[in-house]
């Protein structure tokens, strides 16, 4: 059976390279007209299905066939469905709507869904637990606590949690080899503007739901940072002595890519 990924958010589709080394298929949903056309120019292949639609609840497309969507005038990765705060930065638009039912339906259920829908992750979120679907894994930028709340309905079904900070990226990851579909070695081209791996390629530790919990309760921020789901990675059982060397190991660590991103800056 055919593997497949779900990117909800494509963007300009830097991200698309590195998914066709590791699935058989794409389905790319990108809501800004320009840049689904840019998409289905750059990537011409059989195994690549773009879809020019805003991406919403599927309790809120059993009633509307077309949505408000703001496009920003200067950066096209802030666009997004939810009316913005500050109107004038966004040319607003009437675009077509699909849903996770709808694409469920079409493609059937994926191996990994991406989800990157700028202030809109939550409500998709609540989407795929309604649908009763099960991916192999997913990932979703998490910006605040209510979204990360929502893992709360996983944990029963996901073994193994992780997370990947935009800003670290290109640090932990560029060069770095993984395994293609074919068996083959390749190395990451992954930049900051990417979503950063699929499961199979992350190189830092697992961990079990009550510690990626710790983790955000003490340690890290919400922001541009994608939480990562997914079974059978293995995470150590959680006690206090792992919480006491996860909260030391990780605050030198966030203190280690906070001095890399210094020195880039002076560069």
């Amino acid at each position: 059976m055919e593997k497949y990924l779900l990117d909800l958010g494509a963007n300009i589709g830097d991200d698309v390279p590195y998914y066709l080394e590791k699935f058989d298929f794409l389905v790319l949903v990108e809501a800004d007209p320009v840049l689904a056309d840019q998409l289905k120019i750059k990537y011409k292949s059989d195994d690549v299905f773009i879809i020019n639609s805003v991406i919403v609840s599927d309790e809120l497309r059993s009633g509307v066939d077309n949505v408000p969507f703001y496009i920003h005038r200067t950066n096209p990765a802030l666009s997004q469905f939810p009316e913005p705060l500050v109107l004038k930065d966004f040319e607003k638009v009437n675009l077509p709507v699909t849903s996770l039912g709808e694409i469920f339906t079409t493609f059937g259920k994926p191996d990994h869904i991406k989800i990157d829908i700028e202030n809109y992750d939550k409500e998709i979120l609540r989407s795929l637990i309604s649908s009763g679907v099960i991916p192999t894994s997913f990932s979703f930028e998490c910006q605040d606590k209510e979204t990360f709340a929502l893992l709360e309905n996983f944990k029963n079904h996901y073994d193994s949690f992780n997370f990947i900070h935009g800003y670290n990226l290109k640090y932990q990851y560029t060069g770095k080899e993984y395994v293609n579909k074919n068996g083959e070695m390749r190395q990451h081209q992954l930049t900051g503007l990417t979503s950063g791996p699929v499961p199979s390629d992350i190189i830092s530790s697992w961990y079990n739901y009550t510690d990626l919990a710790f983790l955000f309760k003490y340690v890290y921020a919400f922001g541009w940072v994608d939480i990562v789901v997914a079974n059978a990675y293995h995470p150590l059982e959680s006690n206090w002595c792992r919480r006491l060397l996860l909260f030391l190991g990780h605050s030198l660590r966030k203190f280690k890519y906070a001095i890399l991103r210094a020195i880039n800056r002076l560069k």
